[in-house]
């Protein structure tokens, strides 16, 4: 079986998959997810600080894909990936305002004036984030609020107004539930599969505008692999489980499996 020549790609720098944990094949899932929504679905008008810093991270994910496949992360593996200590993970629940997330307020606030009475209405800041939210993500839905604190007030009385405030606010949101649990036996699938070189030749030949048949596909990815067509497991199989675990559902859940705040766009 002849294959087709694309100087980066390479199955042997995949090898190391094998040995990964559920926790770090998030990790190359996760950004393999954000990658493919910036090239197959990208947004125009106002960019949320998150896509800023995704649309910064982009090419040097892109290059670590071509050079070596297997995609740095911050991410690191757990003996127990079903048990993971939310205080080893990078995304935190409560932090500091940075100098983003300030920008995203300083954009997203506005006063207006009532016409009828000439009077200044300050909204409140997270409805005015909503609204540029929807406008960019009409389908998603912002994990984080801000809050202003008056830290002299006691220990009790900011626990409970912080209390009413948050049983508030999340009756707005539907709450994420795992309606289906990855197993070890999962991610050993995806890797025999050869799902995620399959999603790195679908993101890089996209973005470098070559067109390949599914049959082109196939002598790369399942060139060693016993099939009677190459194009019809890449057609039946490869693109259908691939374009599932690039849905924000899909990482979403495992994220939540794993004890990792969901994404949010």
């Amino acid at each position: 079986m002849q294959r087709l020549d694309i100087e980066w790609f390479s199955l042997a720098k995949y090898e190391s998959l094998r040995n990964m944990s559920l926790l770090e094949i998030y990790g190359q899932l996760y950004i393999r997810k954000e990658l493919y929504q910036m090239i197959f679905h990208s947004r125009t008008g106002n960019k949320s600080a998150k896509e800023s810093v995704m649309e910064q991270n982009f090419t040097g994910w892109i290059d670590q894909i071509r050079n070596k496949s297997i995609i740095d992360t911050c991410i690191q593996g757990s003996e127990n990936s079903k048990q993971v200590n939310e205080e080893d993970l990078a995304l935190d629940t409560v932090t500091d305002l940075t100098a983003l997330d300030v920008q995203g307020l300083i954009s997203a606030a506005r006063v207006t004036i009532d016409d009828d009475d000439e009077e200044l209405s300050l909204e409140e800041l997270d409805v005015c984030l909503d609204e540029l939210t929807h406008q960019n993500h009409p389908n998603e839905e912002l994990g984080y609020r801000h809050l202003k604190i008056d830290i002299f007030a006691s220990d009790e009385l900011i626990l409970r107004h912080f209390r009413n405030w948050l049983s508030e606010i999340r009756t707005k949101y539907p709450k994420y539930t795992i309606e289906k649990s990855f197993s070890e036996q999962d991610k050993a699938k995806w890797v025999h599969d050869r799902l995620i070189p399959y999603i790195d030749l679908r993101l890089i030949t996209a973005y470098d505008n070559i067109k390949l048949t599914d049959y082109e596909i196939g002598n790369l990815v399942l060139y060693d692999y016993t099939v009677s067509s190459p194009e019809a497991r890449v057609r039946r199989t490869l693109k259908k489980k691939a374009e599932y675990l690039m849905k924000d559902e899909t990482i979403n859940t495992l994220a939540l499996q794993l004890g990792i705040p969901p994404s949010v766009g």
